[in-house]
């Protein structure tokens, strides 16, 4: 039987997820409606925003982690990310370059595989839950 604090965490995992899309999206848009020769500009600019708010949402609205974000923890999560862009970018590869499939068929790898490495790389990695034990803390999978 799955927890209910699991689906809660994968549930908000998901909401903060698509509002970083939108974020993301929205900064895009704005700066491709100021000069549509900007595309990369606005996907990097867009990009960063949505990472900084995510970081924030994922660390204090899924995980509830209550510790000050570390230079550890930061490190963790632009990896995660990056790691995470970088698969998305396989699956574009993978299924346009070499299945010689349509772009759109990308989306499969990119909406499921992606998010679901992603929160278990935040959940038990970069956000690892810290149990007190007397007055040391113990990582708790």
């Amino acid at each position: 039987m799955i927890k209910t604090s699991f689906i809660t965490q994968l549930a908000r995992f998901l909401l903060v997820g698509g509002i970083a899309t939108a974020v993301h999206s929205s900064v895009y848009f704005c700066i491709v409606a100021i000069n549509e020769s900007w595309p990369f500009i606005a996907n990097f600019a867009g990009y960063f925003v949505a990472v900084i708010f995510s970081f924030f949402g994922q660390k204090h609205f899924t995980f509830k982690n209550r510790e000050a974000a570390t230079k550890q923890t930061v490190s963790k999560f632009l990896f995660s990310s990056m790691l995470g862009l970088g698969l998305n970018s396989i699956w574009v590869f993978f299924v346009v370059s070499l299945l010689n499939l349509h772009p759109y068929y990308a989306l499969i790898g990119i909406a499921v595989v992606t998010p679901a490495i992603s929160f278990v790389l935040l959940k038990y990695w970069v956000f690892k839950e810290k149990k007190l034990i007397g007055n040391y803390s113990k990582n708790v999978g």
